[in-house]
């Protein structure tokens, strides 16, 4: 329902952008918390790759076994 008073229209359109903002806060903090977490661990995984990868010991043999 869109109301006839142009005043109105102000208020439904503010409350809107105010709900919109509300939202975007709230996406944007939970955003914000996950790369918080995913830092870290994706530090440590990188670091464990690169151990693994100038390692000499094989982790895993890639040779088929049946050859």
């Amino acid at each position: 329902m869109v109301p006839d008073d142009p005043v109105d229209i102000g208020e439904v359109l503010h409350r809107r952008i105010e709900l919109a903002h509300a939202i975007e806060d709230r996406v944007l903090g939970r955003v914000r918390h996950r790369n918080r977490i995913e830092q870290p661990v994706v530090a440590i995984l990188v670091e464990i790759d690169e151990q693994w990868a100038s390692d000499t010991k094989a982790y895993i043999k890639w040779e088929c076994q049946d050859a």
